[in-house]
């Protein structure tokens, strides 16, 4: 593996990859409701057909694109093997998992105050900077994204750089 190229791809793919939330998530905030825990999305009003679609079109353009990034950076930068590309894009997605964790759940929803917060719950206390880390922000992004996502992500990529 080549970390040069893996932390500044890793750190440029999760600088667009956050920003490009960051705007889907400033346009309809309420959209976002779905990612929260059950008990916060009961408490909300439901999602609209517009807002599913809203996050859709995000998850339509933004995964696909890291997951062709990560591929062609790879193959440019010379990384050959199945387990060289895997441990690269392994990587290279917990940069952008580190990068959610940092600037979205904590620093985005800190400076915007309850801007983000979805409607009908913009008071909870679910939303403090110490609670949201605690009960969504240190789990999804310390235990899940790096036990199942970066690894699916890894066999995908290795999977399609192995077939070039």
């Amino acid at each position: 593996m080549n970390w040069l190229r893996a932390i500044l791809d890793g750190l440029a793919m999760s600088a667009v990859f956050n920003s490009c939330v960051a705007v889907f998530w400033l346009l309809k905030p309420h959209s976002f409701i779905t990612m929260f825990p059950k008990a916060l999305q009961k408490k909300a009003r439901p999602v609209t057909r517009d807002e599913r679609r809203h996050t859709l079109l995000m998850y339509l353009i933004l995964y696909p694109s890291v997951i062709i990034w990560m591929i062609l950076s790879a193959y440019q930068a010379g990384i050959r093997g199945f387990w060289q590309v895997f441990w690269t894009a392994y990587f290279e997605m917990m940069l952008i998992s580190l990068g959610d964790l940092f600037f979205l759940d904590y620093l985005l929803l800190k400076k915007t105050g309850n801007r983000l917060h979805a409607d009908g719950v913009k008071d909870d206390p679910f939303y403090e900077p110490k609670n949201e880390l605690l009960k969504l922000g240190l789990p999804e992004h310390l235990i899940f994204w790096p036990a199942v996502f970066c690894p699916i992500v890894g066999f995908i990529v290795a999977g399609i750089e192995s077939l070039l």
